[in-house]
């Protein structure tokens, strides 16, 4: 099974081919940098280096979010033109299992707690244990008031927010708990790696479309009474550009 795996729900976007779990090349850019070509520029390295094009691919994977807005809709759009042509399958999972199960593979945690800033004075946060070799989520993902946050007893911490909560996260974290003082962010490599073990299991897939933690918000016009402007609703995944 040849994987395209893309992740863009952070400031690091990255694309990896694999061919079942094994990673055959895996490319990152800054997103912030290279946000409209980052992706394709590393890709049609990527399919050089690996001697493969955009045919030979099985299946393609890709991450939901949350995270940037427009990373994550960018990479919908672009996996769904490749596996369009041949109505090839599209995997998807979340940013936070996916880094959830690269930091078990490499700290060997059994429980790992992923949080991350979802502006508007709240965090976003979802608790993993595992369940053999991949992340069993506890709950959906939450929403938590930030002053409210407090992690959960024997999890290892993380987050692709650090820069941003690291005041926070080492103000509430306790000796059970062991924090991971950097910022760590999901990999297209863990991202395929993780989607072939659940397709080998017939696990499905989260649904297609990228995660919104925050409802629309519709803006309206300083002036008392008048109407909304048109164009001025914008859905928000949780993160700045």
């Amino acid at each position: 099974m040849l994987i395209l795996a893309v992740e863009q729900s952070s400031d690091t976007g990255s694309v990896a081919v694999l061919n079942d779990e094994k990673v055959l090349g895996e490319r990152e850019w800054d997103g912030l940098a290279l946000r409209s070509c980052g992706l394709f520029a590393c890709l049609k390295e990527l399919l050089a280096a690996t001697a493969l094009n955009l045919k030979d691919i099985s299946h393609h994977v890709v991450d939901i979010g949350p995270g940037s807005y427009s990373g994550l809709r960018s990479s919908f759009a672009a996996v769904r033109a490749f596996a369009m042509p041949d109505q090839k399958p599209i995997f998807t999972l979340t940013s936070a299992e996916t880094l959830a199960f690269e930091i078990m593979e490499e700290y060997s945690a059994d429980q790992v707690q992923v949080v991350g800033d979802a502006r508007r004075q709240q965090l976003w946060t979802c608790l993993y244990k595992r369940n053999g070799n991949m992340p069993f989520a506890q709950s959906k993902i939450q929403l938590v008031p930030e002053n409210d946050f407090w992690p959960a007893s024997g999890s290892v911490i993380v987050s692709p927010d650090w820069k941003r909560l690291h005041a926070r996260l080492k103000s509430v974290s306790t000796g059970g708990t062991r924090l991971i003082e950097e910022t760590r962010v999901p990999k297209a490599g863990f991202l395929g790696k993780l989607a072939y073990q659940k397709i080998q299991l017939n696990i499905p897939s989260e649904p297609s479309g990228p995660i919104y933690l925050h409802a629309a918000v519709r803006e309206k016009e300083s002036v008392a009474g008048s109407q909304p402007s048109p164009g001025l609703s914008s859905v928000r995944s949780g993160k700045s550009e």
